[in-house]
């Protein structure tokens, strides 16, 4: 997790004011203003501009004004920020494995988040956000360990251990698009997106099924619904991102042996998925796996920046007040 500094704040405020959460996602960002409790109380989704990291930041800053409006607060009254990004932030504040964002890596962006709103800002990964908030909201409460696995876009994990974020030495924990898929060919796109998103994300399974059908399935909504429908081509791709699925939960559940794994994402969370992907584990598991599809769909991801947002917070008046 990558932190702003620290901002002087008088601490009656926090009694009275609010918190940002956002996702920050390849097609769409989701903002929300939580009170100190975290209960939301204004929730939008914008699509992410494609044009420049400015119109980004300026989007940013234009839907938050919005929402506090909405929400009849005022910028002053924000008392910390929580980001979900694709990536990692590292120590300098810029992001690294990100590229699902155009030029999301080329700036500090906890730091130019701090400066629009000025108050401190934490950001982490957004797969590590959506298990958070199936810890806190979701599928996951009561629970200390899981593991919720992003498929959409991107494919990522999010692990929580001892109910805490595991980041990993380097804060790569989970990123588990870089496992090798004999189907992907070792190349410098497969560096940079990683072999199993290039086979299991929404283009590579695109791809697939247009290698397979031709203009049959034009995106992944087609296909779910033609698996409804009996279609045994859509059932054939549905098995074939199953297997691929499965192998990961296979990988994490020998290394991790977490209490429960989610399924979440555009393509992961649909219920047509996980029953399949069960059977999957079946085949090379002896003993089976809680594996459950998200509870709280794409709404995962800002419930946990709002989290982070609140959990940074205390952990700051830990640190100012020590």
């Amino acid at each position: 997790m990558k932190a702003s500094p620290s901002f002087q704040r008088d601490r009656s405020s926090i009694l009275n004011g609010c918190y940002l959460g956002i996702d920050l996602g390849g097609t769409k960002i989701r903002l929300a203003i939580a009170d100190n409790t975290g209960k939301i109380l204004q929730e939008r989704a914008v699509p992410t501009p494609k044009v420049s990291i400015q119109n980004l930041l300026e989007q940013i800053e234009l839907t938050t004004q919005d929402l506090l409006t909405e929400s009849s607060l005022h910028q002053g009254d924000l008392i910390s920020v929580g980001i979900g990004t694709p990536g990692v932030a590292g120590d300098d504040g810029f992001l690294s494995l990100s590229p699902n964002v155009n030029g999301l890596a080329s700036i500090e962006l906890v730091h130019e988040i701090s400066k629009l709103f000025q108050c401190p800002v934490f950001a982490d990964n957004d797969a590590n956000l959506a298990a958070l908030g199936e810890l806190v909201a979701g599928s996951g409460v009561g629970l200390r360990s899981l593991v919720a696995i992003s498929v959409g876009t991107g494919i990522g994990a999010g692990i929580i251990l001892n109910g805490e974020i595991h980041r990993g030495h380097r804060g790569f924990a989970g990123e588990v698009a870089y496992l090798p898929d004999e189907r992907s060919e070792d190349t410098e796109e497969a560096k940079i997106y990683g072999a199993t998103e290039m086979v299991g994300g929404t283009v590579g399974l695109l791809a697939y099924a247009n290698h397979k059908y031709p203009d049959h399935f034009p995106n992944v909504e087609s296909i779910f619904e033609s698996v409804n429908d009996g279609n045994e081509d859509a059932l054939s791709l549905m098995i074939h991102e199953a297997k691929l699925i499965a192998r990961v939960v296979v990988a994490l559940q020998s290394a991790l042996d977490p209490e429960l794994f989610v399924l979440a994402g555009g393509i992961g969370s649909h219920p047509l998925l996980s029953p399949e992907v069960s059977r999957q584990i079946a085949r090379w598991l002896p003993y089976p796996v809680n594996l459950v599809p998200s509870a709280l769909g794409n709404r995962a991801g800002i419930i946990g920046a709002i989290e982070l947002a609140l959990r940074g917070d205390h952990l700051s008046e830990e640190i100012s007040e020590g």
